[in-house]
């Protein structure tokens, strides 16, 4: 945890002690707060990121994925597929945003690699009757939160 020291007129010792000692800063008193601030945001850590979808939690930061409350082991395109999915959950991706955003490439047609992609994804969460991601067929696909019941065409 970062060490903000304020210290007063006329005590630099102290700040020289303190910056020693492993103080990240020390400001002058009184405290004006624009100048507080920046030290502040600085030394505050980054909230945990964490998307949650029905009973997925994918944990950004940890790259660590759990259904209903159980821990499953993503291969790293999975994540970064599932991740993708999640953050536009309810909403048909199309198979060149998800070849452009997860393998950052120009889309080719002619490979089934997202479809296979999709298949181990569901499998690995669970997803049996693709309820959770759903096919838009000749689109994309859809991770549909629960109670949205709107089905693809």
């Amino acid at each position: 945890m970062p060490v903000l020291l304020g210290v007063g007129e006329g005590h630099a010792d102290q700040a020289v002690r303190a910056l020693a000692a492993g103080a990240a800063a020390c400001v002058a008193r009184p405290y004006r707060v624009p100048e507080l601030l920046p030290f502040i945001q600085a030394s505050s850590p980054e909230p945990r990121k964490v998307l949650t979808v029905g009973g997925v939690e994918l944990d950004v930061h940890a790259h660590q994925v759990r259904v209903g409350g159980r821990a499953v082991h993503l291969p790293l395109r999975e994540f970064e597929l599932l991740q993708y999915l999640m953050r536009n959950a309810d909403r048909t991706v199309t198979r060149e945003q998800i070849m452009r955003h997860v393998w950052h490439a120009a889309a080719n047609t002619s490979t089934n690699t997202i479809a296979v992609h999709v298949k181990r994804l569901r499998a690995r969460l669970g997803d049996e009757d693709d309820q959770l991601i759903q096919t838009v067929r000749g689109v994309g696909y859809r991770l549909v939160t629960p109670g949205n019941s709107e089905k693809p065409a």
